[in-house]
């Protein structure tokens, strides 16, 4: 069952109507009258129903289902990820991070990044097109790029703060909040600076992911990976 986006999805409506960027979706996918479809409006509602009418930019939906928060997690988690130099592995971090359940997303400026600029909206795309491929009912916050002492201001809104380190604790569900932020650094890692800015907060807690180094996108799913497991 293929998903698409429309924000005006609400209960008991069965007509929608379709900007560009969907309707080319749409057919791209090649849908059929009498196909069964998914449609969320990215803020938590989505419906399932069968097509009785494709016109132009417009669906007629019958038998709409309607759920609420459908392929979300019970916890918040907020990736902030150091800007990699290669705009395909950040964009892969993010797009599977969107896949595990992330509710938001800051590209971080930190003192071994390769790269200090990113394009957000392409980030957002990229996210929106996860997000459908995953049948989530919420669009992720993508948040504008910001250096990682601008973080200090934040760390009030988290309950509870993730660094992967190789020498830090085994992880445990019960490390768990309400809202939950995982830091990844660079290909260089975070400075020592960084970290000790970080673990100053008793929010901190390190996670080890094992004796092997891995690359940023990869701590990024692992450690996703490991609070998404329900």
């Amino acid at each position: 069952m293929h998903c698409l986006f429309n924000p005006q999805v609400k209960r008991g409506l069965r007509e929608y109507f379709f900007d560009e960027d969907e309707i080319k979706h749409l057919k791209a996918l090649r849908l059929k009258v009498g196909e069964k479809i998914m449609i969320t409006n990215g803020q938590g509602l989505s419906l399932t129903g069968i097509i009785m009418l494709i016109q132009n930019n417009f669906l007629y939906i019958d038998n709409p289902v309607f759920f609420e928060n459908y392929g979300e997690l019970d916890i918040d988690v907020c990736i902030g990820m150091s800007i990699l130099e290669n705009r395909d592995r950040m964009e892969f971090a993010l797009e599977k991070c969107v896949e595990l359940g992330a509710k938001e997303f800051i590209p971080l400026i930190t003192k071994n990044c390769e790269r200090r600029n990113i394009n957000i909206d392409r980030l957002r795309a990229k996210s929106l097109a996860a997000i459908k491929q995953c049948q989530r009912s919420k669009l992720i916050t993508i948040y504008p790029s910001m250096d990682i002492g601008e973080l200090q201001d934040r760390f009030q809104d988290f309950d509870r703060i993730f660094i992967a380190d190789i020498d830090g604790e085994r992880y445990d569900k019960s490390f768990i909040s309400g809202r939950n932020l995982i830091l990844v650094g660079p290909e260089g890692g975070f400075t020592k600076e960084e970290i000790n800015f970080i673990e100053k907060n008793p929010k901190t807690k390190l996670i080890s992911l094992g004796k092997r180094r891995l690359r940023s996108e990869t701590a990024a799913v692992v450690m996703m990976t490991l609070l998404s497991i329900e």
